[in-house]
């Protein structure tokens, strides 16, 4: 088996539905690029601005002022009719040669222009829900951000959101009726999302919500979308065109989705089962908001199950937001069954149990799909190996999709052995090191994988943060902190593993940048110098003790030995125990402690 997949972020591709959330995200600000928020293009330069015209330019008075003597504050000419949120700036009448000149006299935010002390007014920051804003930088706060809900229209302000767990959370911590996508938000609270509210309020089977050219997608929390619709009408292929801007031949029409590469006519679960016949019911295979409950006629079937659909029909995963709607019976496409492993386009369907994946990439570029099979990674996780059955061990490595994974021919992957095949049967492949979970310690384990990198360890890179580049799998990162970005491969080693695992002049880090990975370590020659227990001067860093962290516990910074809950990891430090919750939840995950 021949794959180039990134393992631990397997995307699975049952339905388009994906797609259609990607083109909602799109029409609703976008995901992560920031290309929405406002620049400043239409921000008040000030030419209409008071110009000074309420200074006092007049010549001396030569009348007796027979009023009390005037102690007030040098006239500086700010118009106390100034409206709230000009950003344009007020000429004091006060000459300069220098900024200095101006700050001396009225304070920060006055400066020198053309030989006048001008005040530079900053726009309000936001404070509600719907405000119109013009500078992103100076108006974000730590709970709205300065964005365009579509494209080329009026930047406002947006409560903002978690967008790392909107899919899971369905954008709880946001007002009904409103969605968190990513905008790439940058406040000091750390959120990057944006609260965006549904820009239609009717349903999907509704031509005339989004103008006639679009259809009303829900996206989920009660937000609705117009996303871009094209000319395939019912039983006509969509979504086989992965590019940014597919052909409308590709995209379904108005009212329809794409599901399983085919348009189709959803029914409405509010009428219950009454749009569907011949004994199908109207299933929850779609996202859904209160008032837009698209579904689609047929039949569920058990998770994984084979046999339980008809000859033409297989059970498959229907994909939303949040995960797996719902199981359903599958018509299959076209006139070809593909088997195990084999090639698989739009010609045919996989045979029950298996999906058409992105498996490997051609010397053009281009994605080669195989018929890969699927497995239940709870049971996995539970020890019913769901994979047995292959000929050669295989283990069932999850996907990006909770309790969906996908059989590949398992290995041991430590210790590491440069240019061996760790076992695997097909030639060219290597030993690839996953996490079965992130929610509990677990042992190591691998997959059979191709790899065709090339480049050493230690040796500049220059894709960060990938796996290509780099021979047997090693990691492109930077661990440096200087400000550059400068890469190197950075080998895989088991983590906790003691000994010079890593080479002369590297440690294996476990904890190293805190991602709480702990499937494998990454070697690295960036570490604070000590053993276990030793005092070491860069906090925070690992120590040249693999599994150990340079940390001030009480009694100055010492490096000390990371551990996971359940396993002996601190046999490495006697007289110690593996005391978790020490350490930032946030950062790490609750079953990583300390040897103390």
């Amino acid at each position: 088996m021949s794959r180039h997949l990134i393992i631990v972020t397997l995307l699975l591709t049952a339905t388009s539905l994906v797609a259609c959330s990607e083109e909602a995200a799109r029409r609703s600000g976008g995901s992560g690029s920031g290309s929405i928020r406002d620049t400043g293009s239409s921000q008040d330069t000030g030419s209409s601005q008071d110009t000074g015209n309420v200074d006092d330019t007049s010549t001396a008075d030569t009348d007796p002022d027979t009023t009390p003597e005037d102690t007030g504050t040098v006239d500086t000419g700010r118009d106390t009719g100034q409206e709230t949120g000009d950003t344009g700036t007020i000429d004091t009448g006060v000459s300069c040669t220098r900024t200095v000149d101006c700050t001396s006299q009225f304070g920060a935010g006055f400066i020198c222009d053309n030989g006048v002390c001008v005040e530079q007014l900053l726009p309000d920051p936001c404070v509600a829900d719907g405000q119109e804003c013009t500078d992103p930088a100076a108006q974000e706060t730590d709970a709205f951000v300065c964005v365009s809900d579509t494209a080329g229209a009026t930047a406002v302000c947006r409560q903002l959101c978690n967008a790392d767990t909107a899919d899971d959370t369905g954008s709880a911590d946001c007002p009904l009726n409103t969605y968190c996508f990513d905008v790439g938000a940058t406040s000091a609270s750390g959120l990057t999302g944006a609260c965006t509210p549904g820009d239609c309020t009717t349903n999907i089977f509704d031509a005339t919500a989004c103008n006639g050219v679009g259809t009303c997608y829900p996206v989920g929390h009660g937000a609705s979308f117009c996303i871009g619709a094209g000319t395939a009408i019912e039983g006509d292929a969509c979504g086989l065109d992965t590019s940014t801007t597919p052909p409308d031949t590709d995209v379904c029409a108005p009212g329809l989705l794409c599901s399983n590469s085919i348009c189709v006519a959803p029914c409405d679960r509010t009428n219950g089962n009454a749009d569907c016949t011949g004994g199908d019911a109207c299933l929850a295979a779609f996202d859904f908001t209160p008032r837009n409950r698209p579904g689609l006629c047929g039949t569920a079937c058990t998770a994984f199950s084979v046999g339980q659909c008809p000859a033409d029909e297989a059970c498959q995963p229907f994909l939303g937001r949040a995960g797996v709607n719902i199981w359903a019976c599958v018509a299959s496409t076209g006139n070809t069954t593909f088997g195990p492993d084999e090639i698989c386009d739009e010609t045919g369907s996989c045979q029950e149990g298996y999906l058409c994946i992105g498996a490997e990439t051609d010397a053009g570029g281009n994605t080669i799909n195989r018929c890969t099979q699927l497995c239940d990674t709870e049971a996995e996780l539970a020890g019913d190996r769901p994979c047995a059955s292959f000929s050669n061990p295989e283990i069932c490595a999850r996907s990006a999709v909770a309790g969906i994974g996908f059989c590949q021919e398992s290995c041991q992957p430590f210790p590491r052995i440069p240019g061996s095949n760790y076992g695997c049967s097909t030639a060219g492949e290597r030993c690839f090191p996953v996490v079965l979970t992130e929610d509990a310690a677990s042992a190591p384990v691998g997959i059979c994988d191709a790899n065709d990198g090339t480049i050493g360890p230690f040796q500049p890179c220059a894709e960060d943060g990938t796996i290509g580049e780099c021979a047997d799998f090693a990691v492109c990162l930077d661990f440096s902190d200087d400000g550059a970005v400068n890469p190197n491969c950075n080998a895989l080693c088991a983590p906790f593993e003691q000994g010079a695992v890593c080479g002369r002049g590297a440690t294996c880090s476990a904890i190293f940048p805190l991602t709480g990975n702990l499937g494998f370590g990454i070697c690295t020659q960036e570490f604070s110098a000590g053993a276990i227990g030793g005092r070491c001067t860069a906090e925070g860093t690992p120590c040249e003790a693999p599994g150990t962290l340079c940390l001030d516990t009480g009694a100055g910074a010492t490096c000390v030995l990371a551990c996971r809950e359940g396993f002996n990891d601190c046999a490495n430090d006697p007289g110690t125990t593996c005391n978790v919750g020490t350490l930032n939840p946030d950062v790490v995950p609750v079953f990583l402690g300390l040897c103390l």
